[in-house]
């Protein structure tokens, strides 16, 4: 299966580096918005010429190409910290496409009720962590959706 890994701006050369690790350990494939498709944009925000909220970034593009690419999937992996914004809105387009949602939520974010509640009704998993899913992983081979 195919997963769209949505996660921050902010986090995502940190989740780039596990998910090499979690493809390479695991029968897994993860696709990153950041990194699976164009995204021109990225690398002038890296040279710090504009800002990951700068007015002239093409906010119909950004979001119809990551929409496009989960679209593809076959559920979504989610890490989700404060400052989460799209991913938030992602996990919630999984939810609505009626994919398997499974999260990565850190602290008090895991009990946040609308990360339970999509996570409940696509029948994904809330994870504590990248080990936590690591574990997970470890045990079942694969993200398999928890059905009742």
């Amino acid at each position: 299966m195919k997963y769209y890994l949505a996660h921050s701006l902010a986090w995502r050369k940190m989740v780039r580096k596990i998910e090499h690790i979690l493809e390479r350990m695991y029968d897994i494939e993860l696709v990153n918005p950041f990194y699976d498709v164009e995204r021109d944009e990225i690398q002038t925000i890296d040279e710090g010429l504009i800002t990951p909220y700068d007015s002239g970034l093409d906010y119909f593009q950004i979001v119809k190409k990551d929409l496009d690419l989960l679209h593809s999937c076959d559920g979504i992996l989610a890490f989700v910290t404060e400052e989460s914004g799209g991913t938030w809105c992602e996990i919630w387009e999984g939810y609505k496409e009626k994919k398997p949602v499974f999260v990565i939520a850190r602290g008090i974010l895991k009990n946040h009720v609308w990360i339970k509640y999509i996570v409940a009704n696509t029948h994904g998993r809330i994870f504590e962590d990248f080990l936590d899913l690591m574990n997970y992983l470890d045990k079942h081979g694969k993200l398999k959706p928890f059905i009742i």
